[in-house]
């Protein structure tokens, strides 16, 4: 079922890789200078830590748990290259580069019907992501929203788990081989998708 699930998902990422997406224009963007800010304020104010809570589940039913998983450092993230302004369509688009020189960690507590509990810990050493900020003007006002979060870099990437001692070390050697190999296909997504959803609620704040 893993196995499905993570081949679906990365199906699903190869056909946004191979959307079509309409060609940037040469245009005069007087405002370029304040979308800038803005995407450094964006940068400054994002949070230490974002919780996952679509980790929640049943691993095996009745014996092992799942809760909410938490993404932390991504307050390390930032600007490693130029903006780049331009239009597309009626849109007006900036194109941003972010880097983290730190590990960006997803942490994933389990726990047995026996009460054992611990958790499953996943990292990347460094991770650059590109994306846009996409400006549109409505008669409501002016929407913002972040798009196109892709993965350009992500190195190393380890799964580890805590918390089994020494009792529990198969136990816990059965449950690292039932979540390495999904976690290690889903991770780029998981955390990809996270990361926009975090982005956009940080640029709601600002807004």
């Amino acid at each position: 079922m893993a196995f499905i699930a993570a081949l679906a998902t990365v199906l699903c990422f190869n056909q946004v890789l191979s959307k079509d997406f309409p060609k940037p224009e040469n245009c005069d963007v007087p405002e370029k200078a304040q979308l800038e800010e803005k995407l450094d304020q964006l940068f400054r104010n994002l949070p230490k830590e974002y919780l996952v809570d679509g980790f929640r589940t049943e691993l095996y039913p009745g014996a092992i748990f799942l809760e909410a998983g938490t993404v932390s450092r991504l307050d390390e993230f930032r600007p490693d290259r130029p903006y780049e302004t331009f239009c597309r369509g009626n849109d007006t688009v900036t194109l941003f580069s972010i880097y983290s020189k730190y590990p960006i960690r997803m942490t994933i507590p389990w726990r047995l019907c026996s009460s054992h509990n611990g958790t499953i810990v996943t990292s990347v050493d460094r991770v650059r992501y590109e994306g846009e900020l996409v400006m549109t003007k409505t008669q409501a006002g002016t929407q913002s929203k972040i798009t196109n979060l892709m993965p350009v870099v992500m190195e190393n990437i380890k799964v580890e788990m805590t918390g089994a001692g020494e009792t529990m070390h198969i136990i816990a050697q059965m449950i690292g081989d039932i979540v390495s190999r999904p976690v290690r296909v889903l991770w780029t997504m998981v955390v990809t998708s996270t990361f926009e959803k975090t982005l956009d609620k940080t640029l709601e704040t600002l807004n």
